[in-house]
């Protein structure tokens, strides 16, 4: 069987045009109803971390993905900006650099849309060795976003997303175009 270098090239540039658009900052931002940060809402929250000790700051998020016949759904409240600082940096820095690898990143997302086996991680990407692709999976697995799917559909080494890290994967995400575009930032540093 022959491969067709210049369909697989478009389907990359599909793909990679995929996950600008996903990384890509809205110019106008939906607004769900009744869920707009407001100066009310604000503070309200600003009420709640000084009444439960944390002075320096809540954080509250919500998001939903469709990625075909899977849905992930994520709902969290007054998460203590205390309790994220405390994290081991140990701990931050093993994540990190488990993400911080281009490839790394576009098999994560690969994967976020779809099951894959390490065959056609290999093919996708051009790998030319399963070697190349494992060690990219094992960086994955030290992270703990990614598992082996076992159940009678897929083929062993099937690999996807673990369900419970989908949220902390799309929060990176949108830590990341946050960084990328302040727009939707607002504050001063006050002395």
């Amino acid at each position: 069987m022959e491969r067709d270098y210049g369909l697989e090239i478009d389907e990359l540039k599909k793909e990679i045009e995929e996950l600008k658009e996903l990384i890509k900052p809205r110019k106008k931002k939906p607004v769900i109803k009744n869920k707009k940060m407001d100066n009310e809402t604000m503070e309200e929250l600003k009420r709640v971390a000084e009444e439960t000790d944390n002075e320096m700051g809540l954080v509250n998020y919500h998001g939903f993905l469709n990625s075909g016949n899977r849905e992930a759904y994520w709902w969290r409240e007054d998460c203590s900006v205390k309790d994220f600082m405390a994290i081991p940096s140990e701990k931050i820095s093993l994540v990190l650099s488990s993400l911080g690898n281009q490839q790394r990143w576009e098999i994560l997302c690969a994967l976020l849309r779809k099951p894959m086996t390490v065959a056609q991680i290999v093919e996708m990407f051009d790998m030319k060795t399963t070697g190349k692709a494992y060690h990219h999976i094992n960086k994955l697995f030290a992270a703990d976003v990614i598992e082996e799917v076992k159940d009678k559909k897929t083929e062993k080494g099937t690999y996807t997303v673990k369900a419970n890290r989908v949220q902390g994967i799309m929060m990176i995400l949108a830590g990341i175009s946050d960084l990328l575009d302040t727009h939707y930032s607002s504050g001063e540093w006050n002395e």
